[in-house]
């Protein structure tokens, strides 16, 4: 194997506990303790009455050998490999962090790339994977981690089914294999191993798993006025530290990942009152994935106070699973006792009183690790945006759509293109004689094939990249529903003719979405809002950040540092053009593709249906599905290869470079033509 490293003796490594709330050097399940050395990953058991090894995704009894209770490298490699035990990293690669649960094992390089052990295949032996995402034919690609980004987890929800999949190398207690839904009712898990990533500002998590395209568009928000630090995760919850503006230190748990927040497609979901239908096997069973109809949206964030040992605890925090259920979680946050030393504050997830767990590997090897970033108060203030509107529909004679002209006017209020169902907004409705009328809608991502290698988690949703596709669900009150029968309101007569008719209809509204517009459709009705974005917005825009780097700022100096910053300049103007170009071009790509997948899927659905006629109703259920999310994708992929939308970050990013370029120009000759003046 091309690695001369892997021929070395192996390095000292700690002979004691690991640390109990791991950063990515190292980490544990209740079989194994998991450390990164220079670049290579170590494994240690756990079970020290019966020792056992992972060897290519086989559990191994090790009892009778010498060094059973020792650190051995990974699969004595230590680095991701191939099917032919080759190394799968460049030669300028290496390892530099790793993230472990259930025995599925992710590793990061310094390129940001994202490699995967996944014993849960049923083929031996068993092989790091370099390509991800689904689907395999055309979504499997190179995945990478946001660059810039505060912190990440990985989390791992899987259902026992040794038809489909291997489980039998995980512990019992690190098998979920349920969740509740808002009724209460169990519904299977399949296999949901998730990567979570806290982005630069600590305003958003983005996510993937192994059944989404490789990239991360897909996201969250913190709590709003707060800031996130640290993340951890374990069953497809989410824990998470963050600060307020004056600093305080909250910590949220939250239940989420694509499979249960309400957007994958093939499972039926209901966001209105559903009779509660208990599982085949009775309140304690569940029900398989894809059958049944789960009530939404689950809890949002939910806050754990911490104001008892606030001053003894740091932002770092860890979860882990105790067993089956919702509940069955322990929450860890790193901290110091007074008397005790360093250690864990811990508590169940559903307890309120913390306690302490003194474990000196919890000390931070850099105390300047523990220290929060600070609140940054230039950033938006509120996650939730309002937008004005207007409403066009269709009337004969006319063949495009017209705009309504009535007294009636509409706007969307706390909105955000990464709001999930647990946080509904509202489209508005207002008129001069009558109360406004609320309307809620609860939204998730549209699933889509659509994805761009870097910077998906920065540009989707964005005027400066593409609208996020997501589809919608109406709810209306028992009152605005009687309103539709009172021909004397406008509103209700409003109501009445253009959304009415997708009342609780589920997922029924396609919507495309960024910070400036968005536009719903109600069949004929077509709603399309608009806001302006403030210079805040605009100067923490990615393209405005990537010019305002201090290192392309004009000082004083001599004029071959100033032949240095036009270089500079130059070449920051070249990459954001390119960066803007490519995505479009993409983007146009993708819209084709999404019209030809539109039509070859009532096919599918004619297959799945006549011929294949599957026990599990959820591939066909998804086929359905896919009209509306391919409709939202399409216009989504249109609406920014086209250049519908005014890139007001990315347009001043661009005066901003070529007005620096002049004037480095212009001193550049200046200093040719008067050298006496130049400066030094």
């Amino acid at each position: 194997m091309p690695n001369s490293n892997l021929d070395q003796p192996l390095p000292s490594l700690p002979s004691g506990p690991i640390n109990p709330v791991p950063d990515h050097y190292s980490g544990s399940t209740f079989n194994f303790d998991y450390l990164l050395n220079n670049g290579k990953i170590y494994l240690r058991t756990r079970a020290l009455e019966d020792p056992k090894a992972l060897v290519r995704g086989d559990l191994v009894s090790i009892k009778d050998h010498p060094n059973a209770l020792e650190w051995k490298l990974f699969d004595n490699i230590g680095i991701p490999y191939n099917k032919h035990m080759e190394t799968l990293l460049a030669p300028e690669e290496h390892i530099v962090e790793i993230g472990v649960a259930s025995e599925i094992v992710v590793a990061v390089s310094n390129l940001d790339r994202v490699y995967l052990y996944k014993p849960t295949e049923n083929t031996r032996p068993i092989h790091w994977e370099n390509r991800l995402g689904a689907p395999d034919f055309i979504s499997s690609d190179k995945l990478f981690l946001p660059h810039n980004r505060r912190a990440w987890a990985f989390s791992c929800s899987v259902r026992t089914k040794p038809e489909i999949r291997r489980t039998d190398f995980i512990h019992p207690n690190e098998i979920v294999s349920f969740f509740s839904d808002a009724n209460g009712i169990r519904f299977d898990f399949g296999f949901t191993p998730t990567l979570y990533v806290l982005d630069k500002d600590g305003l958003k998590i983005v996510y993937w798993d192994t059944g989404l395209p490789a990239s991360f568009s897909r996201g969250f928000l913190v709590p709003e006025g707060t800031q996130g630090q640290s993340i951890s995760a374990a069953g497809s919850t989410v824990f998470l530290s963050a600060i307020d503006s004056e600093g305080k230190l909250h910590f949220f748990t939250r239940m989420i990942d694509y499979e249960i927040n309400g957007a994958c497609p093939g499972l039926k979901v209901s966001y209105t009152d559903i009779p509660v239908v208990e599982p085949p096997d009775g309140p304690e069973g569940s029900f398989f994935l894809g059958h049944g109809v789960r009530k939404l949206p689950l809890q949002g964030w939910v806050e754990h106070s911490v104001d008892d040992i606030l001053p003894n605890i740091t932002h770092k925090v860890c979860i882990r699973l105790t067993g089956q259920g919702d509940e069955a979680r322990e929450l860890r946050i790193q901290g110091k006792d007074p008397d005790l030393g360093w250690g864990y504050y811990f508590k169940h997830i559903s307890e309120t009183s913390w306690k302490f767990h003194p474990e000196p590997a919890a000390e931070p090897s850099n105390l300047a690790e523990n220290t929060p970033t600070p609140f940054i108060p230039a950033l938006l203030k509120t996650s939730k945006l309002s937008y004005t509107g207007k409403l066009y529909y269709r009337k004969l004679p006319h063949i495009l759509r017209i705009e309504d002209t009535s007294d009636i006017t509409i706007e969307l209020k706390d909105f955000h293109p990464f709001l999930t169902d647990a946080e509904p907004f509202s489209l508005v409705i207002h008129h001069p004689n009558e109360p406004s009328q609320h309307l809620k809608i609860y939204a998730v991502d549209a699933w889509g094939l659509h994805y761009h290698h870097y910077h998906d988690e920065e540009l989707v949703g964005t005027v400066d990249g593409e609208p996020k596709a997501l589809i919608g669900t109406l709810v209306l009150t028992p009152e605005q529903i009687a309103l539709t029968r009172d021909n004397k309101s406008h509103i209700g007569t409003y109501l009445k003719n253009h959304f009415l008719d997708y009342q609780g209809k589920t997922k029924a509204i396609p919507i495309i979405a960024d910070n400036g517009m968005v536009i719903l459709k109600f069949g004929p009705a077509k709603c399309c809002f608009k806001r302006s974005l403030s210079e805040e917005e605009i100067a923490g825009s990615f393209y405005m950040r990537r010019v305002m780097d201090p290192e392309l700022a004009i000082t004083l100096g001599s004029q071959q540092k100033y032949a240095h910053l036009l270089d500079k300049n130059k070449a920051c103007l070249h990459e954001i053009k390119s960066i803007f170009s490519k995505r479009q071009k993409k983007d146009r790509r993708y819209a084709l593709l999404n019209i030809d997948m539109s039509f070859i899927r009532p096919l599918a659905a004619g297959v799945f249906k006549t011929i294949i006629k599957p026990e599990d109703p959820t591939y066909e259920q998804a086929v359905e599905d896919l009209a509306l999310l391919l409709n939202a994708h399409r216009k989504a992929t249109a609406y920014s290869g086209l250049g519908k939308t005014q890139a007001t970050g990315y347009e001043r990013a661009v005066a901003t470079l070529n007005e620096r370029i002049k004037q480095l120009h212009e001193i550049i000759s200046h200093a040719e033509h008067n050298p006496a003046s130049a400066l030094y």
